[in-house]
């Protein structure tokens, strides 16, 4: 799937993400998103809708003449992180957390996390390697991959932000799902209004790519 781009901005207007899809993810997510409801009508418009529901490893601009280059990398990076750690991707949810005054998050575990910093790091090698640098607003050593759930969008939103540790203690260490990831995609980075979601402009699917290595005897980076 691919989609033909026009002169853009030269700030970040892609990402590399995958979506939450899991049965079990989605409906946690859903109940909490109906918890804070009780407490405060008001959290309705902050949502992130649920079937936008990702985690995002990499922000960068994309344009006419980028964007191929941008497909291999992405191509590429799930072929360099499988040859070189032969796994699934698999990632599991436990938890939820907030990031300062501005939104709340599904938090992902540690083991999980750290092979999702390792595919992240292949993805800026990668990208950078052809010329698409990472956008990252925070620094690096900040990165914290997550699924956001709620965003605050405005200073009359943080009126909510009390009821938010009450919420993270009732969900604390509880397991919120795992999520088979089975595409990586490249998406624009503007939530369409009309399906609540990003389009996509460019996906892998991750295991056709296992299988393959799998089968070939792979064990080392090439």
């Amino acid at each position: 799937m691919s989609t033909v781009l026009s002169e853009g901005q030269k700030s970040a207007n892609a990402f590399v993400t995958f979506h939450v899809k899991s049965s079990e993810v989605v409906s946690n997510i859903q109940t909490i998103h109906r918890e804070l409801l009780q407490f405060d009508s008001d959290f309705s418009h902050t949502f992130q809708p649920l079937q936008s529901l990702h985690v995002t490893l990499l922000i960068i601009h994309l344009n006419k003449q980028n964007f191929q280059n941008a497909c291999e990398a992405l191509s590429s990076t799930v072929q360099h992180f499988q040859r070189e750690h032969q796994q699934q991707f698999t990632v599991n949810f436990n938890g939820i957390r907030h990031n300062g005054e501005a939104s709340m998050y599904a938090q992902i575990d540690t083991q999980s996390a750290l092979w999702l910093t390792k595919l992240r790091e292949i993805a800026i090698a990668q990208f950078e390697s052809r010329g698409i640098p990472s956008l990252n607003p925070f620094k690096e050593s900040r990165f914290e991959a997550h699924a956001t759930i709620l965003y605050l969008r405005s200073k009359s939103d943080r009126k909510m932000i009390k009821w938010w540790t009450e919420e993270e203690a009732k969900w604390e260490g509880r397991n919120l799902g795992t999520e088979h990831v089975k595409v990586l995609q490249i998406c624009d980075i503007d939530l369409d209004d009309a399906t609540e979601d990003y389009k996509v402009m460019y996906e892998v699917n991750v295991e056709e790519h296992f299988i393959e290595n799998a089968s070939s005897g792979h064990t080392e980076a090439a």
